[in-house]
């Protein structure tokens, strides 16, 4: 009996000295302040694993820029391997830039991105340069999806921990706390890297990168009664003068000054200070994201000893999931829409692309906000789906109504060219635009359109285009009376004015009908003997139907592309007697994509014929050369030169096959095939073994100025090389 007493005594002085030991008298409160940096902020992820892992329970998170996205993420819920997986399947090209998807925009505006490489501001006939590189828009969508499970939350104290996070005001250079609100709307100012981003508007203030004014928000998380803090620095450290070796490093270094003058007395605050090796990193090296979220995982295991002393003095407590599951449809009962003064509310619903009350996909109204961001009209769309059921914009307008656009191009039928263009909006109404190309070079050309977008309703266009080339050829293409067999070269001067007056709508994103009447001045000119091959004017109508889903319209590695086209020529400007009525009708189908990796196979069937007796060859189908912008019915053709063979009805087909062997290079290998000839339809030929056939390798690469591209081509039927070049976008 007394035995047992001696155990339970000690039994109980160690259950008690025990509990003294791990059950704290009274819980700690830590603070988590994560520093901006760019790129480097994801070295933030690597250190909250280690934080997670030591098992140190954080209780209020305060951030800038970067800090301030990662941590305004992991304040809602996101686990630090969560984020780990989720910035790996991030393109974070695509995210830092306004760079839509061709299918996003309209046909008129994919116009504009697929020939000009440079747009400037021009308002009141002063040039200046973009305020930034990127609008942000691709960032926030991102945001608002993944912040979606917390939308409703507008104190930022109220989510799963408590958050807040520093922006600067430009006008002022004051910080500005952000703790209420739209989180999405908050971190995307706060992370607003002036150059890179745009300034957000928000609660009546201009914001950018909280970095400006406080990169490491110490003070406001102790503000909150935090017992200790816990911090992250992933900021730059002052450069030396030899290692200040560009513009960029010297400004780099001059905003630092401020930061850096105060971190001395912030970091004497932190009771754990982590300070990752990111010394080779820049701001946009997210390329590199691996390497960066190991040097956070390394710096914070080094104090691992550290956190856990922390964790022992943290009492218990019961960890709550949350559901991030976003919602993937909503039935949208109505639009509420603010911001709006020189657009309609139908131009924002035409390009949004929704109806109500509807149910609508979270993919759809993602593709809506592009689409409403990608016509350039607007600064920033800001967006939230409240209460699952109405979905409300905030737009605000760009006060840019008027752009430089240049490119630059050089081709082996167009040569030399430089393109200037003048886009002006909102000219007589405010949704019109009004486009005009002046094209500089060997042959003298323009490009004028002019178009009031209605979106849901019948858009109306009016288009002039001037072209002209000087080119070699068997001038029996132009000369029916000519038999075939019998070549007489020639140069031959072309030139084409077409006037087109049209309204389009849009059935959806990618698929539009066209219908109009027009007016085509054609003169083709044997320059040796100044005879006029063609000298006329002629009048039609016509009905156009396309659909283009291609990612790209030079190197497509996806999508679908489908042109129709019928013209009905009813007269023309002589008094011909002979002239009877005709129509030209073709059509082009195909698509791009993947077959393995870095490989796409691109594969497109097209045709046409003249339909009515039409003495004049000069609207007859006529193949060779290469390039992406010929007029009329001429058709490239790998292996033989530009205006070889003509027909009044031809079929083709292309297989091409693009090779990326490195970022924005390839390698192409392509071969088509054709028949063409009068009367090719009226009996079952045009099925029959192809009378044309070619073949092309090729070098490719993406450049500022556009595609450059190298063909070297060859065709059994012409037995020799024909090399083409091409530099820039075609126009």
């Amino acid at each position: 009996m007394g035995k047992q007493i001696i155990y339970t005594a000690l039994f109980l002085v160690t259950f008690l000295t025990y509990s003294q030991q791990t059950i704290p008298d009274k819980d700690l409160k830590v603070g988590l302040v994560l520093s901006g940096g760019g790129a480097k902020g994801l070295a933030h992820i690597g250190a909250l694993k280690v934080l997670e892992d030591s098992g140190v329970r954080i209780d209020y998170i305060a951030g800038t820029s970067m800090g301030a996205i990662v941590g305004a993420l992991y304040a809602s819920g996101y686990s630090a391997d969560e984020l780990t997986v989720l910035f790996k399947e991030v393109n974070f090209d695509k995210l830092i830039t306004d760079d839509f998807q061709r299918k996003n925009k309209s046909f008129f505006e994919r116009k504009g991105s697929d020939k000009h490489a440079i747009v400037l501001p021009f308002n009141k006939f002063k040039l200046s340069l973009p305020s930034a590189i990127s609008k942000g828009q691709n960032s926030y969508n991102f945001y608002v999806k993944l912040l979606d499970h917390v939308k409703e939350v507008d104190d930022f104290s109220k989510l799963p921990i408590p958050f807040l996070c520093i922006a600067t005001d430009v006008e002022t250079g004051k910080q500005v706390l952000l703790e209420k609100g739209y989180l999405p709307d908050a971190i995307l100012a706060s992370g607003a890297i002036p150059t890179l981003f745009e300034p957000v508007s928000l609660n009546g203030k201009l914001l950018v990168d909280g970095g400006v004014s406080n990169n490491y928000p110490i003070e406001e998380l102790l503000a909150k009664n935090v017992d200790i803090v816990i911090g992250v620095d992933v900021q730059d450290s002052l450069k030396k003068k030899e290692e200040l070796n560009s513009a960029s490093d010297i400004m780099f270094q001059l905003s630092n000054f401020n930061t850096q003058s105060q971190m001395s007395d912030k970091i004497e605050k932190t009771a754990v200070y982590i300070r990752p090796d990111i010394k080779d990193y820049n701001i946009v090296s997210f390329d590199q994201a691996q390497e960066i979220y190991t040097s956070g995982y390394e710096a914070a295991k080094s104090v691992i000893a550290n956190l856990r002393e922390i964790a022992k003095k943290q009492k218990l407590k019961e960890v709550v999931k949350v559901d991030k599951n976003t919602i993937e449809e909503y039935y949208l009962k109505s639009i509420n829409i603010q911001g709006i003064e020189n657009y309609t509310r139908s131009y924002i619903l035409g390009k949004l692309k929704i109806k109500t009350p509807s149910l609508v996909s979270r993919e759809k109204i993602e593709k809506g906000i592009i689409g409403l961001a990608a016509t350039s009209n607007f600064n920033a769309v800001k967006y939230k789906v409240k209460n699952d059921s109405i979905l409300e914009l905030n737009i605000q307008e760009s006060k840019n109504k008027t752009s430089l656009r240049l490119s630059l191009h050089y081709d082996d039928l167009y040569k030399g060219a430089a393109l200037v263009n003048i886009t002006h909006k909102q000219l007589l109404t405010n949704n019109d635009i009004v486009s005009l190309d002046i094209i500089l070079g060997d042959n003298i050309r323009y490009d004028f359109e002019y178009y009031i977008d209605k979106g849901f309703y019948w858009s109306i266009g009016l288009k002039s285009r001037l072209n002209s080339f000087e080119k070699k050829v068997n001038l029996s293409i132009f000369d029916n009376t000519t038999p075939p067999n019998i070549e007489f070269t020639g140069d031959v001067d072309v030139l084409d004015l077409t006037n087109q007056f049209y309204i389009e709508t849009p059935f959806r994103k990618n698929l539009a009908l066209a219908l109009g009447v027009e007016h085509k001045m054609l003169k083709i000119t044997a320059e040796n003997t100044g005879d006029k091959i063609e000298n006329d004017n002629f009048f039609s109508a016509y009905g156009q139907l396309n659909y283009d889903a291609l990612d790209d319209i030079y190197y497509p590695t996806k999508g679908l592309y489908f042109s129709g086209d019928y013209h009905q020529y009813f007269f023309t400007g002589k008094k011909l007697a002979n002239f009877e009525q005709f129509s030209i009708a073709k059509a082009k189908l195909g698509g791009a994509t993947k077959l393995v990796k870095n490989l796409y196979l691109n594969a497109f069937t097209e045709g046409g014929l003249r339909i009515g007796n039409n003495t004049n060859p000069s609207f007859d189908f006529v193949i060779g050369g290469y390039g992406n912008n010929l007029i009329n019915n001429y058709t490239p053709f790998y292996g033989y030169d530009f205006l070889s063979v003509a027909g009044d009805g031809y079929v083709k087909g292309t297989i091409d096959l693009h090779y990326q062997f490195y970022k924005k290079h390839f390698f192409t290998l392509s071969a088509n095939f054709a028949n063409i000839d009068d009367g090719l339809f009226k009996d079952v030929d045009w099925l029959s073994f192809p009378d044309h056939t070619g073949y092309a390798l090729g070098y490719g690469a993406k450049t500022i100025l556009g595609p450059m591209q190298i063909k070297s081509t060859w065709s059994p039927e012409v037995k020799r090389v024909q090399w083409f070049v091409s530099v820039g976008f075609w126009f």
